[in-house]
Formats: structure tokens, C-alpha cells, sequence
């Protein structure tokens, strides 16, 4: 198994480790590449483990879609990874103009909270969960009761006027490690450029999530970039 790991500070650090430990499972070796800005995180990590020193987002936009994609990818960072990387990956075509998220989805049972980014995140938990917590399907590996029904469902089956919904979810890889396929990104944007107007964008497992909402706009003028426009393909 191939991951790129977004983030090398302590969730990343700790994916790293693991990931690793499924090397002693037979027959799944994991080839790991860990993508920070920090050069003295990056030598912190185990020996054998890949890095790149360069943004997140940046890192994807110049690497996806040219052949070498990995299997799974691990957000580690303190943002919402997917919607930063179509941020990216449109500029200078279009940009995002962020939109409040609708009151409709700051649901009590999930325990809503606003980021200063316009974000609100939403966990079933109201205490802290255990760093290697193996998502159960049934019950909370805490508390014991049925877990019930899955952020990734709620939010996909969203239904708010002239609102696209898109739910990008995450997967669990080793305990406590989530992360999604590069289709699961190449697919949530091709659904928000068909949007005809606004856009919720969420990635969710099955406790937590993080939701932003935004139109897209296409920019009149900009710097030169190689590579197509994804708006013409839209």
C-alpha cells in the first residue's frame, strides 16, 4: 500500500507510526511519503519513510493525476484538506467564495462547532477520543452504546435547496488513521463544477467531520499556469 501523509507534527507522526506496524502483517508492506513544511518535523520521522518539504495542497496539485497516484491519502493537518486542495488545484481559473454553512447542519447531537475559517466541524463524541479508537461499526469503543447512524451518511443525505452536497469520506486505514482514495478528491470535484450554485463540501468518517460551504467563481484574468483548465472539462 502507497500513502501520502499531509502533515508530519503529531497526528501525522502518529499515522506514521501506524501505518508501519502493518509491515508485520504478511503480505501488506506500506511504502509511506510524509509531506510537511518543516524540515525538523520531516527528520523526526522513522528511517525508510519518504518526505517532501512543500505544501500540502501544492504538493497534490503538481503530483496527482501524473501516473504515480497513491492508494490512500491521510489529511494531518490542521485544515480542511480536501477543500484546500481544490482551492488549488482551480487557481487562478476560479476560486472559492466562502458561503456560512446553514444553521440546518449545526445539528446538537453532533456537538457543532465554527471554525474561524468558516468551518464547522461536528463530532458525535463530547469527550476526548482515544487516538487509536478502530471506528466500530456498532458501538463507541468509550461509552459502549450503539454508535447509530454514521456522519458520512447524514451529511450525504443533506437536502437543502439549490445546495449541492458533497461528502468526500474518510476510511479507516490502521487504528485512528483515516484517509481516502485520490478518486474520492478527483470525483468531489468534478461533482462541485457541475454545480449550478452553491456547494457544501465535507469529509466525515463515521464520528467526525468538517463541512464548508462556497460558490464557485470563475477569475476573469490571471497568472499563466501550465496544465488545463478543469473548468473546461466541467
Amino acid at each position: 500500500m502507497n500513502v501520502w501523509i499531509l502533515g508530519a507534527g503529531r497526528f501525522g507522526a502518529l499515522a506514521v507510526r501506524r501505518l508501519l506496524s502493518t509491515r508485520q502483517e504478511p503480505g501488506a508492506p506500506v511504502d509511506i511519503t510524509v509531506i510537511d513544511t518543516d524540515r525538523a518535523r520531516l527528520s523526526d520521522l522513522p528511517e525508510g519513510v519518504r518526505t517532501g518539504r512543500a505544501h500540502f495542497a501544492e504538493y497534490l496539485v503538481r503530483r496527482l493525476g501524473k501516473g504515480m497516484d497513491p492508494d490512500a491519502i491521510v489529511p494531518a493537518v490542521p485544515v480542511h484538506a480536501a477543500r484546500e486542495w481544490l482551492a488549488e488545484s482551480l487557481s487562478p481559473w476560479a476560486r472559492l467564495c466562502p458561503l456560512p454553512v446553514p444553521e440546518a447542519l449545526a445539528m446538537p447531537e453532533w456537538h457543532p462547532m465554527h471554525g474561524p475559517d468558516g468551518a464547522l466541524y461536528l463530532t458525535r463524541a463530547d469527550f476526548l477520543c482515544p487516538d487509536d479508537c478502530p471506528e466500530p461499526r456498532g458501538r463507541c469503543t468509550v461509552t459502549g452504546r450503539p454508535r447509530g447512524e454514521n456522519l458520512f451518511d447524514v451529511l450525504a443525505k443533506t437536502a437543502l435547496e439549490e445546495v449541492e452536497t458533497v461528502v468526500v469520506r474518510s476510511r479507516q486505514l490502521a487504528p485512528g488513521v483515516g484517509g481516502y482514495a485520490p478518486a474520492a478528491l478527483y470525483d468531489a470535484r468534478a461533482r462541485i463544477l457541475k454545480a449550478p450554485g452553491p456547494v457544501l463540501l465535507a469529509t466525515a468518517c463515521r464520528c467526525h467531520g468538517v463541512v464548508h460551504a462556497f460558490l464557485i467563481e470563475k477569475t476573469p484574468c490571471g497568472p499563466e499556469r501550465s496544465g488545463s483548465n478543469p473548468l473546461e472539462a466541467a
